[in-house]
């Protein structure tokens, strides 16, 4: 408990100043202060690489010149709030989590890839590039995003302490959880409560929400893995970019959360492509300003672009179909098959009572969703074919055994899809509980429309919560 304590400390006080400075809310900033510690150690390690520099000091100047700017900057999240009661009642619901920090075993694929890569970033940016062109390093994905392992070497770092697997470990569980809970948060923000009972009732499936998220890779929150981790902050950014009312202050968050996506696992980055697309199609009278929205893919085009140039290479070029597939290769579309197979079974039911649901959904709460400016489930849909249809060309093209592949990988790989269905079912939960006790007015509000400067007006906003 002692480490856990500590690497929260850590976090805490490496995010927590720029994460209050942005929403002027001590709960939301510590709540926030995970997420923007990772981009901090993200950016950190990217700078050490590229100058050969030790991490730790390049950790505590990019934290402190982006406080410093969020010092100067108006308040960017503070039309996004969260009472401590609201966030303490759903911590309370998803509590249970916490009890897998003491039984879960570590994965192979943590030690062998994220923890070793923390390893090399604490070593400093020299280490890092001799590393990735190693020969022998190839098997622990050498070109992986640095988001997990930087900030694991930077809390070791500061904590004196060596890479044991406790603190890493620790690491992990409190990166997960924090982004497990801000995701259930964003329901929330998303579908605005109105009442007290409303309120309360809202906050109990924000929890269900993130209990149910972690139980589809319940140990993946205390192994090492980096599926829950990523896979929160891209549902998170896509309620925020693709379901919530336009609001700048969404906008922003759903891109930062999407930039720690992309730059955690690789998987995230071609699904994120497809996010902002979707996003910016859906916020295209707005783009002025929120032209921060493709800031995730500018960072994950510069690691892969630095990672190629360091000598890493990615499962892909060390022995991919990707050739096969454009040419029709039938070994290589053979394999489409036997995936499809498996994600139905694995999914498939799933996805069919939430294509019920959504339609339910969109049937009867066509007022509720219009007066609260909630955007169409269809945004959801198209973001999971993509993601089902992404899924099945990597499998189609991966160098590995198939049956190994589908065995070792897909119940960790298609996390980021099943949490998808489960925040569209939430929300039509929550929309058929607003039609149920507060039938919507006549005419849609215009509290959640965007004034003509680009800047939300929240008063309403300040009231509904």
């Amino acid at each position: 408990m002692t480490v856990v304590i500590g690497v929260v400390a850590v976090l805490v006080a490496v995010g927590f100043p720029m994460g209050w400075l942005m929403t002027r809310s001590t709960t939301l900033g510590l709540l926030l202060a995970p997420l923007v510690t990772g981009l901090v150690c993200s950016a950190a390690a990217i700078a050490s690489t590229v100058t050969g520099a030790p991490l730790l000091p390049w950790v505590v100047f990019i934290a402190i010149v982006g406080t410093c700017a969020c010092w100067w900057q108006e308040p960017q999240l503070s039309a996004l709030p969260i009472r401590p009661t609201h966030l303490c009642g759903i911590i309370a619901i998803a509590a249970p989590l916490i009890a897998l920090y003491q039984f879960t075993s570590v994965g192979w694929d943590a030690r062998s890839i994220w923890w070793f890569h923390a390893e090399w970033f604490r070593a400093g940016g020299a280490k890092v590039a001799e590393a990735m062109t190693e020969p022998s390093f190839r098997y622990s994905h050498a070109d992986y995003p640095p988001l997990a392992s930087a900030t694991i070497a930077t809390v070791a770092a500061v904590l004196g302490q060596g890479l044991e697997s406790r603190v890493a470990q620790a690491v992990s569980f409190v990166m997960s959880f924090a982004a497990l809970i801000l995701m259930a948060v964003s329901l929330t923000w998303v579908v605005r409560a109105r009442t007290p009972l409303l309120v309360w009732a809202t906050v109990v499936v924000a929890g269900l929400f993130a209990l149910g998220a972690a139980g589809f890779e319940a140990s993946g929150l205390s192994d090492g893995y980096v599926d829950n981790l990523w896979s929160a902050w891209f549902v998170l950014a896509a309620l925020l970019l693709l379901l919530h009312p336009y609001s700048r202050s969404a906008v922003l968050l759903g891109s930062l959360a999407l930039a720690a996506a992309v730059l955690t696992k690789n998987e995230a980055f071609p699904i994120a492509l497809v996010l902002v697309v979707l996003a910016t199609i859906r916020h295209r009278r707005h783009l002025r300003h929120s032209w921060f929205i493709a800031i995730p893919i500018g960072l994950g085009i510069v690691w892969q672009v630095l990672a190629r140039i360091e000598g890493a290479q990615s499962d892909l070029q060390g022995g991919g179909h990707i050739v096969g597939l454009v040419t029709g290769d039938p070994a290589v579309i053979g394999r489409i098959g036997p995936t499809l197979g498996r994600m139905f079974a694995d999914i498939g039911w799933f996805a069919a009572a939430s294509i019920v649901v959504s339609v339910l959904g969109m049937l009867l709460t066509v007022s509720v969703r219009r007066w609260l400016g909630v955007g169409l489930d269809v945004w959801f849909w198209a973001l999971f074919v993509a993601s089902l249809g992404m899924l099945v060309i990597a499998f189609a093209v991966s160098p590995y055994n198939l049956v190994w592949h589908l065995g070792t990988a897909l119940n960790r790989t298609t996390v980021h899809c099943e949490t998808l269905l489960l925040a569209l079912v939430s929300v039509n939960l929550l929309l058929a509980l607003h039609r149920l006790l507060v039938p919507p007015p006549s005419k849609p509000a215009s509290a959640h429309s965007s004034r003509s400067n680009g800047v939300e007006d929240t008063s309403i906003i300040a009231r509904e919560v």
